[in-house]
């Protein structure tokens, strides 16, 4: 009996290895069953490749030189964490298993390129199918991705610090969208780049 269920158990993590490889992002962990849920996470946080990681640490550095000093947070090799239990109160942020994930467009990409030696935010960024050491992934959620976790409507970030800001399709989202757009206005150096896009006539939106 117990011998038959492990050959089941090792045949279902075959097949679910096998829909992994199959697709481009990872499926819903909250869907899976326990044992592949655990390696899914394994291999978003601790199988990352070298370079990933030395990337990882790279910007981290660069981020520590422009956190608010009033503030208290977590660190770990993964990110910064601002997102207080008292935060998420104020701001109704729920853990869900939604996971969002887009690509850049090309306009943001350019604009990645252009301030390529500079330090940028992508503030809501999502979980990113790509990592670029100088743009700073910021969220609610703790993708592998992101950088540092906090609200929009109060950023931990030093006036006067991004050549560049990102805020795409996030401030319906938000409690405080004007508060949250005060945030990055005050966060972006003089004459930075500021690149805001926010949907148009979709009464549902997720």
């Amino acid at each position: 009996m117990v011998v038959s269920a492990r050959k089941k158990l090792r045949a279902s993590i075959k097949a679910c290895k096998k829909l992994l490889k199959s697709h481009r992002y990872y499926p819903l962990p909250g869907l899976m069953p326990a044992m592949i849920r655990m390696r899914w996470l394994r291999k978003s946080y601790f199988g990352k490749s070298e370079a990933f990681m030395e990337g990882k640490m790279e910007k981290l550095d660069k981020i520590r030189a422009i956190i608010r000093d009033d503030l208290s947070y977590t660190e770990s090799k993964m990110n910064f964490n601002f997102l207080s239990k008292e935060l998420q109160k104020k701001y109704n942020i729920i853990d869900t298993g939604n996971v969002s994930s887009n690509n850049y467009d090309p306009v943001a990409l350019s604009i990645i390129e252009e301030h390529s030696n500079g330090l940028m935010l992508d503030c809501g960024a999502g979980k990113r199918s790509s990592y670029y050491t100088n743009v700073v992934n910021f969220e609610v959620v703790p993708y592998d991705t992101t950088d540092v976790l906090g609200v929009g409507e109060e950023l931990p970030f030093e006036d006067n610090s991004f050549e560049a800001v990102f805020s795409l399709a996030v401030l319906e989202h938000v409690k405080d969208p004007f508060k949250c757009a005060s945030e990055i206005s005050r966060v972006m150096k003089p004459g930075a780049t500021l690149y805001c896009v926010v949907p148009f006539l979709q009464p549902l939106h997720g």
